[in-house]
């Protein structure tokens, strides 16, 4: 309905039902077409749809993130079992430190004994 036509029904009711019963009849008439106006079931059948929606995106996003968290699980799995594995071939501070004290008492006592022998043969 126009707002002309509006205007005319509301002159025909004063005319008709006095001032205030027509000011009282069209505010209670739609500012658009019933057509136009939602219904209750209108507005739940769309939020169903919008939740429905929001639902199967944040399924999909879901999804996605799972398998890219398993693939950076399995990198790391992967980089921290090589890591192990060349850790595994270092030697500690304190085995070096023992390996090299071992090597030198033992040369120092090959020494000795090389000197005890060389001095029998004098």
């Amino acid at each position: 309905m126009t707002e002309e036509r509006r205007y005319r029904l509301h002159r025909k009711l004063e005319e008709t039902l006095g001032d205030e019963e027509a000011t009282t009849l069209m505010e209670h008439l739609p500012p658009y077409p019933w057509d136009k106006l939602a219904m209750k079931e209108d507005v739940t059948r769309a939020v169903d749809d919008l939740r429905e929606k929001i639902d199967a995106r944040f399924d999909a996003f879901e999804e996605k993130t799972e398998i890219r968290f398993a693939a950076l699980d399995e990198k790391t799995e992967i980089r921290f079992a090589a890591l192990n594995e060349k850790m595994d071939t270092f030697v500690t501070a304190k085995e070096f430190h023992n390996t090299i004290r071992l090597h030198a008492l033992g040369l120092m006592s090959t020494s000795v004994a090389l000197f005890g022998i060389a001095m029998t043969l004098r």
